[in-house]
Formats: C-alpha cells, sequence, structure tokens
C-alpha cells in the first residue's frame, strides 16, 4: 500500500504503475517533468526536469507542499550541471 496525493488530499493506492504515472501527472501539473524511472513513497528522492531543463532532487511530499525545490544549493546534487545551462541560457562566459 503506498500513500499518494491530489486535489483531495493523501489517497492510498496498491498498484505500483497506477502511482507512478499519477505521480508524474501531479508533477506535470506542477511544471516539472519527472525524470526517475521508480516512485517508492513521497519522502523518497525524485529527479525532477523544468520546463527550462534545469534537473533538481526533490520529495514528492516537499512538491505537494509547495516548496519549491533550487536550481542552485548545496543539497543539489545538480547545482553544477543547471550553473552551466544558466551561463549558455543567458550567454555569459565564466572563467
Amino acid at each position: 500500500m503506498f500513500n499518494l496525493y491530489n486535489n483531495k488530499g493523501w489517497i492510498k493506492m496498491k498498484n505500483k504503475e497506477l502511482i507512478y504515472n499519477n505521480v508524474k501527472k501531479h508533477i506535470k501539473s506542477l511544471g516539472y517533468i519527472l525524470i526517475s524511472t521508480e516512485y517508492i513513497n513521497n519522502t523518497s528522492k525524485l529527479i525532477i526536469k523544468d520546463l527550462d531543463a534545469y534537473y533538481y532532487l526533490a520529495t514528492y511530499a516537499n512538491l505537494c507542499s509547495n516548496h519549491v525545490p533550487a536550481k542552485v544549493h548545496k543539497s543539489n546534487p545538480y547545482t553544477i550541471q543547471n550553473i552551466q545551462l544558466w551561463t549558455e541560457l543567458n550567454k555569459k562566459h565564466l572563467k
């Protein structure tokens, strides 16, 4: 049995594929793309990407509580990649 968040609150579900697809759909509605291929539970880390191609590591519980993950932060393992993307998108050259 897995917990899943929907617009009415947390619900219990049994089918892993159904849960993953619902999580993916909800994350998309928040403006992100789910990169992780497995959903374990609402506190496990998920790899997500925004529409500008910045990557994040976030939990589903945090996303559901309106937490906005940081593009650049010591807890984001994609920080260097995101900085490189920012420099490319903004045509900046760092030495």
